[in-house]
């Protein structure tokens, strides 16, 4: 990508069944490797869900899968409005 390129990026989650409470999601966008980047965007808290009591009891921490796509560009705009 360069500066200035719009794109829309989707966020898909399976999720296991959570033991009961508030978990949040802030999905982001970097630029870099896990030890050295930058932070292109971040939505922190973009979803909030309050997990109600289940039949079994859920522990500890777990691991889901996650996948990202990345949408088709977006025309830029000028700032007169006009598309790059």
């Amino acid at each position: 990508m360069n500066p200035g390129d719009v794109y829309t990026a989707d966020f898909h989650v399976q999720l296991p069944e959570l033991y009961p409470g508030s978990f949040s999601f802030s999905p982001a966008i970097a630029d870099g490797t896990l030890a050295d980047y930058r932070m292109c965007d971040w939505i922190d808290n973009a979803l909030v869900l309050e997990m109600a009591r289940s039949r079994e009891s859920v522990y500890g921490f777990l691991h889901f899968d996650a996948w990202v796509e990345l949408n088709g560009r977006l025309a830029a705009r000028q700032p007169n409005g006009a598309a790059r």
